[in-house]
C-alpha cells in the first residue's frame, strides 16, 4: 500500500473536541497519559482504521496474538478484537492539542490518575 504524503493543502477535518466528542459517540473508550499521549480502545474496527487513516498510529502489545491484524489484540483468548491507536498525533483545526482537549474532558480516563 502507498504511504501518503503529507501536503500543505491537507486541512484537519476537526477540532480536538470535535474529533473526541465524534470518537465517543462511536463507541471509542479515551485513555490521556501523563506524557502528552492520548489514545483510544475500541472494537469498532472501522473506527479503528479511520483514526489511523487520519493520522493515528497502531500499537500492538508486545505478547499479541500474532493472528489478530496490526494494531489490535484479544483481551481474552476467545474474546473479540479489540484495537488500540495512539490520536494525539492526528492533525485538528485550531490551537488546542487533542492532549489539551483531553486533560478538559471529564468523560476520557486519565491513567495516571489510578496509578
Amino acid at each position: 500500500m502507498a504511504k501518503k504524503v503529507p501536503s500543505p493543502a491537507d486541512v484537519p477535518a476537526f477540532t480536538a473536541r470535535q474529533l473526541l466528542n465524534r470518537i465517543r459517540r462511536g463507541g471509542g473508550r479515551i485513555y490521556r497519559m501523563r506524557m502528552a499521549s492520548v489514545f483510544v480502545l475500541t472494537t469498532n474496527e472501522q473506527m479503528a482504521l479511520w483514526l489511523i487513516k487520519l493520522g493515528g498510529k497502531r500499537y500492538t502489545p508486545i505478547n499479541a496474538d500474532p493472528s489478530t491484524p496490526a494494531g489490535s489484540y484479544k483481551r481474552t483468548p476467545d474474546g473479540q478484537i479489540e484495537w488500540d491507536v495512539y490520536i494525539h498525533m492526528i492533525p485538528v483545526f485550531g490551537d488546542t492539542t487533542i492532549w489539551e482537549a483531553a486533560a478538559k474532558d471529564f468523560q476520557v480516563a486519565h491513567p495516571e490518575e489510578a496509578a
